[in-house]
């Protein structure tokens, strides 16, 4: 699924709030920049400081100013340090598992969707 299509998908909801999980990577930065173009929508920046890399503060700190820059409000939250030595298996304890509803306090003028555009099964 490309980004014009995440758009038109997002377009039909009746949804006035969406919100976007972003790294600072190309791919969630060129999506952001995207919803912000061409949304009609309040736009939540939702974004997850893993504190891992070198660059991680860094890319906070941008993603914090270039919302602010645009009109969007920014989330984010820091993960200071990790029980396990191995990232990934960090990161997995908290995907949501197969089979599971996700379930959340709906977001004031969302009808509780959630938007995923890829899913990974492993070797399933």
């Amino acid at each position: 699924m490309n980004i014009d299509n995440v758009i038109k998908n997002l377009n039909t909801q009746n949804d006035t709030h969406i919100v976007i999980g972003v790294s600072a990577g190309p791919d969630s930065m060129a999506l952001l920049h995207s919803a912000i173009t061409n949304l009609n929508k309040t736009i939540i920046c939702a974004h997850i400081n893993h504190n891992v890399r070198t660059e991680s503060n860094e890319e906070e700190k941008y993603l914090e100013k270039y919302c602010k820059n645009n009109n969007i409000i920014f989330e984010k939250m820091k993960i200071d340090s990790y029980k396990e030595t191995n990232f990934e298996n960090c990161l997995a304890d908290v995907n949501i598992p197969l089979g599971e509803v996700f379930t959340s306090p709906k977001l004031t003028g969302t009808n509780g969707v959630l938007f995923v555009s890829q899913v990974y099964l492993g070797d399933l």
